[in-house]
């Protein structure tokens, strides 16, 4: 038979309460009845208290053929009935503003039922929440997150499940929570130090300092220093600024420390930290040592100066210490030692004059030491050394070495000792007047200090070249060094203040360079404005020294080439026709041919340098200046294979030069350009026309020179020529002879 049912809710129909008729209807009937019809009964069910396991009812069966009631006795078969859980309200639970509170299963279903034995309760279902939001996490917990910065009542609501059969609760309950404000914790303050604080001076320490590892468990809460407390060897004070001020006891070394405490922005206060502290000894401060000098130092003799001289204007501000000298560093142009006794020994580099230093620093009795100061001094030439003349025969050589300017002394010196090895007795340097004046009535002397004196110390004669305009002395936007001077008169004012320096240390002077080419008279040549600036020079030079020999600038062979350049005969013609006569002692050219031996002039005519002197000598002796001597302030010849020029070939028209030059007689001295090589691995033939190498070594011209001097003694001293009618034609075939004085030479190819 089968029992038809209906569910309600909260119940499975397999289970359900029954409190109605239930109708039941056979499929058979007992062997005797028949019916033409299904038959039907009526249960009358118990009333629901009365349900057991195991029921009887009486059914009576009737059919339209047999109306009488037939009764039968059934037993009906009942599952046990499961009951469903009651939930019951919970709370109230304290939140704290903005922090979410978990709840446990346990929490919120502990005080719900479960009427059926063994069932075990779960939370169902969260919601209706009010300030704030309700979450059932899937572990049974249930979160709960109050409003932002809501504090008061809140709640959500929940129904329970039976976590054994799976019945929920008919019935919600409600949770109450109540939001607090949160409560303000207690900062943590941290020992900090130690702090090392000078003797007898105030140590500042800021919040950051202090505040550095403090920390306040209070959400956005700041912190501040709140109090100070227990200062030990010294005081300390809170400042308004936050700072803390510990002032060590007056004369105390050693441990010291203060307490502290915290406040955050809540309110809340800390513990109380310490503050360690080391107040250190005394700091010996580092002495002062100043800059002393210049003292004089005679040429090749040793100075001592004592402690007193060296500390004059030295101190320390340890109080009760004195000084005395504790090292010695940097000499220049010398040696400088410390003796045991505290003085010092400078010695100068033997033959130098000039500018020389040493440093030094100082040292207290607490054992501070100072800064490094400098001594200056200057080495001055022998009372007595003056600079010889000038060698004005035709048979003397010397080296025209415009590098010298600007080098160091010790390069100076390797060059001037190359030349006095190779028997030259003169030389001729750069004198610029853009470095020794480079501002108008500034002098500054001290490079050429250097090369002047280094060649007075050797006994070599100087000619000094004025030329190199700064700008100055120019007009504005003008090339500076190769534009004449706007002003004659500062250009000889510039002149005789050399002059004035070093009468009778430099022996001759040349008027500028090379004025007949537009390299060094920008922007044209113009003989009549470099004759008025020999006009204005010449006699501002005899005035400040008389004995100076001046010549007028070394013309170069070059032709005619319109605004670029003017041969050195017709320059010399219109320098005489301008009123050049009386300016100059001397007149000069650079004879420079390059890869054509100077004694092969036939055939390039006046174009010709050794043709060329001939003509300027004819000029001369038409105004009256016959007697007058041609030098040749430079002549060279470079090292430039790429140009058929050899070491080998650049000896031998050396060698060629100098014969041929000896073999004029109006000819005056010959200065050969240059000592050493720029750069002798220098493909530019303008970096290689020196007859030393870059590496010191001598090439093949060093020593024709020094055979030449060897053969042709280089005394000092102007020669007094008688000049013989000459055919140039056998000039340039050397074979004419010569007078020096009363002398009779033969001059001829070695």
């Amino acid at each position: 038979m089968v029992l038809a049912a209906v569910r309600r809710f909260g119940q499975p129909a397999a289970a359900q309460k029954s409190s109605g008729t239930v109708t039941a209807q056979t499929t058979s009937q007992p062997a005797e009845v028949q019916p033409a019809v299904a038959q039907s009964a009526v249960v009358q069910p118990l009333a629901a208290s009365a349900v057991q396991p195991k029921a009887a009812a009486a059914v009576t069966t009737a059919t339209p053929a047999t109306p009488l009631a037939k009764t039968a006795a059934v037993t009906a078969q009942a599952a046990a009935v499961n009951q469903s859980p009651t939930a019951v309200n919970d709370g109230p639970f304290t939140v704290t503003k903005n922090t979410p509170l978990t709840l446990t299963a346990a929490q919120l279903v502990g005080n719900d039922t479960a009427p059926n034995a063994g069932d075990k309760l779960g939370v169902s279902w969260v919601g209706s929440t009010t300030n704030g939001t309700a979450v059932l996490n899937t572990n049974g917990t249930v979160t709960f997150t109050p409003t932002t910065g809501y504090t008061g009542p809140a709640s959500f609501i929940y129904n329970d499940i039976d976590t054994t059969n799976g019945y929920t609760s008919p019935n919600f309950a409600t949770v109450s929570l109540t939001v607090t404000a949160a409560v303000n914790q207690t900062p943590t303050a941290v020992n900090q130090g130690p702090f090392t604080v000078t003797n007898n001076t105030p140590l500042t320490l800021t919040a950051a300092q202090l505040l550095a590892n403090d920390t306040t468990p209070n959400t956005g809460a700041t912190l501040s220093v709140n109090s100070l407390s227990a200062a030990t060897n010294g005081t300390a004070v809170l400042n308004t600024n936050g700072t803390v001020t510990f002032t060590p006891t007056t004369g105390y070394s050693g441990a010291a420390s203060f307490g502290y405490n915290v406040k955050d922005t809540t309110g809340a206060i800390s513990n109380t930290a310490t503050v360690s502290l080391t107040v250190a000894a005394p700091v010996n401060h580092a002495p002062t040592a100043v800059n002393q000098g210049p003292f004089t130092v005679t040429n090749n003799t040793p100075l001592t100066l004592t402690a007193a001289q060296l500390l004059a204007n030295d101190t320390t501000p340890n109080t009760g210490a004195t000084l005395s000298v504790n090292s010695l560093s940097a000499a220049t142009n010398g040696t400088a030692v410390l003796n045991t006794n505290g003085t010092v020994t400078f010695t100068p580099t033997t033959g130098y004059s000039g500018a020389a230093s040493f440093g030094y620093n100082v040292k207290d009795t607490t054992g501070a030491i100072s800064n490094t100061a400098t001594v200056s001094l200057t080495v001055a030439a022998p009372a007595n050394q003056t600079a010889p003349p000038i060698n004005t025969s035709n048979t003397a050589v010397g080296f025209a070495d415009s590098n010298l300017y600007g080098e160091t002394q010790a390069q100076i010196n390797a060059s001037l000792d190359d030349m006095k090895a190779m028997g030259v007795n003169q030389v001729r340097i750069l004198i610029p007047m853009a470095f020794v004046e480079p501002s108008q009535g500034v002098y500054n002397y001290t490079t050429l200090d250097y090369v002047v004196n280094a060649a007075n110390q050797r006994g070599m004669a100087v000619l000094g070249v004025l030329n190199s305009t700064p700008a100055w002395a120019i007009p504005a936007g003008q090339p500076v060094y190769s534009t004449p001077p706007t002003s004659n008169a500062v250009f000889a004012s510039f002149a005789s203040a050399v002059a004035t320096r070093y009468a009778g240390q430099i022996s001759a002077y040349e008027v500028w360079n090379e004025p007949n080419t537009s390299s060094f008279w920008t922007p044209t040549p113009s003989a009549a404005d470099y004759t008025k600036l020999l006009q204005a020079t010449y006699p501002a030079i005899k005035a400040a020294d008389p004995n100076a020999t001046v010549i007028a600038a070394g013309l170069i062979s070059l032709p005619n080439n319109g605004n670029l350049s003017t041969n050195p005969i017709d320059y010399l013609t219109q320098m005489y026709q301008a009123g050049a006569k009386g300016y100059f002692d001397a007149v000069a050219i650079h004879p420079y041919q390059f890869t054509v031996a100077f004694s092969q002039g036939g055939p390039y005519g006046d174009a010709a340098p050794i043709n060329q002197v001939a003509s300027m000598h004819a000029v001369m002796v038409a105004n009256g200046d016959g007697n007058k001597l041609i030098w040749s302030t430079e002549y060279g010849e470079p090292t430039a294979p790429a140009y058929g020029i050899t070491d080998a070939t650049q000896a031998s028209m050396i060698q060629d030069y100098l014969t041929s030059w000896s073999q004029i007689p109006y000819a005056g001295p010959s200065f050969i350009y240059t000592t050493v090589d720029a750069n002798s691995a220098s493909t530019d033939p303008n970096q290689t026309f020196g007859v030393v190498r870059s590496d010191g070594t001598w090439k093949p011209a060093a020593y024709v020179i020094q055979q030449w001097t060897a053969a042709h003694p280089q005394q000092s001293g102007t020669a007094t020529m008688t000049i013989a009618t000459l055919n140039p034609a056998t000039l340039s075939n050397n074979t004419t002879g010569c007078v020096v004085g009363s002398v009779q030479n033969t001059c001829s190819v070695l």
